[in-house]
C-alpha cells in the first residue's frame, strides 16, 4: 500500500495516506461535475473522511489500540489498526466515533448556512452554496456508515451488540453476510443501470453507476475477509485456510497462545477498520 500512496500530513503521529485509485474518484467527479467542481467536492470528501478516520482512531488510541495509518481509497477511508478491541463495548465505541463525526459536521454545516448566508453557487446539481455541499457530504458519510453491515461501522456496532449473546463468531457471520449481500445489491445496481446510450449507437458508462460496483465490490470482498479474519482469530480454521484474503496485505501475523484446541497458531491480528464509505 505504501508504495501506491503518498503521505500527505501526519495527526497525532499517524500518517495520512492518499492512495493512487483517488486519480479514478477525481476522474469520475470531473466527469459528472466539471473540473472545477469535481476538484472542489474532491477536496471537501476527502477532508470529511479524514475527520471520520480520526474520530475512529481517537477512540482507538485511548483503548491502547495502536493506529499505523490512514489512507484515502477511492471508496472511501480506512484506518490500519494493530488490532480492534474484543470487548463488545469498546468495539462499539470505536464504531460509532466515525459516524458521529460526521453527524456533528453535518449539523455544524447546516447551521453556518442558517448563520452566514452565502449567495448559492451555479453547479451542474442546481444552485448550492460550499457549506450546503459540506452538510450533505458528511450527511451521505454518516448513512451510509450505520447501515447494519461489514465493512461499515454499522456493522462493527451489530457484532458489537451481538457478541455477548451469540459469541463473536456468530455475530461476525451475521453482519459479514449482510455486508455481502448489500455489496452484490450495489453491484447489481451498478450492472443494470450502467450501459447508456450515446448518440444513438455507441455504448457508454454513466460514472455514478461504475463507482457503484466499484463499492459493491469492495463491500462483498472486505466483508468476506472480516469473516475470515475473525474465523482464524478464534480457531474456527486454520490460517493456511484463509490466505488470499482481499486484505491480505495489510495482514500482521503473530502469535497467539491457546486459542484453539490446535494449541499455537498464527493468527491474523491486524483488522481493518473501513469506513466508507461514501460512494
Amino acid at each position: 500500500m505504501k508504495y501506491s500512496s503518498i503521505k500527505i500530513i501526519s495527526v497525532w503521529g499517524i500518517p495520512i495516506r492518499l492512495h493512487v485509485s483517488l486519480l479514478l474518484m477525481t476522474f469520475l467527479l470531473c466527469t459528472k461535475f466539471g473540473i472545477l467542481w469535481g476538484l472542489v467536492i474532491q477536496f471537501a470528501l476527502g477532508l470529511s473522511i479524514i475527520l471520520h478516520e480520526l474520530g475512529h482512531c481517537y477512540v482507538a488510541i485511548r483503548k491502547q489500540c495502536r493506529v499505523h495509518e490512514i489512507t484515502l481509497l477511492v471508496i472511501g477511508g480506512a484506518a490500519h489498526m494493530e488490532r480492534i478491541p474484543r470487548k463488545p463495548m469498546d468495539e462499539l465505541l470505536m464504531a460509532i466515533a466515525g459516524p458521529a463525526v460526521s453527524l456533528v459536521l453535518a449539523l455544524f454545516f447546516w447551521f453556518l448556512t442558517n448563520v452566514f448566508p452565502m449567495d448559492p453557487l451555479r453547479t451542474p446539481v442546481g444552485r448550492i452554496t460550499i457549506l450546503e455541499i459540506c452538510a450533505w457530504l458528511n450527511a451521505v458519510l454518516f448513512c451510509f456508515n450505520l447501515l447494519p453491515a461489514f465493512p461499515m461501522d454499522g456493522g462493527r456496532v451489530l457484532r458489537a451488540a451481538l457478541s455477548n449473546p451469540l459469541g463473536r463468531l456468530r455475530a461476525t457471520a451475521i453482519s459479514a453476510r449482510l455486508g455481502k449481500l448489500f455489496g452484490a445489491l450495489m453491484i447489481l445496481s451498478g450492472m443494470l443501470n450502467t450501459p447508456v446510450m450515446v448518440n444513438g449507437d455507441t455504448m457508454g458508462f454513466e460514472p455514478r453507476s461504475l463507482m457503484w460496483v466499484a463499492i459493491g465490490f469492495f463491500v462483498f470482498l472486505a466483508a468476506e475477509n472480516e469473516h475470515l479474519t475473525v474465523r482464524v482469530q478464534e480457531g474456527d480454521i486454520d490460517i493456511n485456510d484463509a490466505r488470499g484474503g482481499f486484505l491480505a496485505q495489510h495482514r500482521k501475523t503473530v502469535i497467539k497462545n491457546g486459542a484453539s484446541p490446535r494449541g499455537h497458531q498464527q493468527t491474523d491480528a491486524a483488522d481493518i477498520q473501513n469506513t466508507q464509505e461514501s460512494p
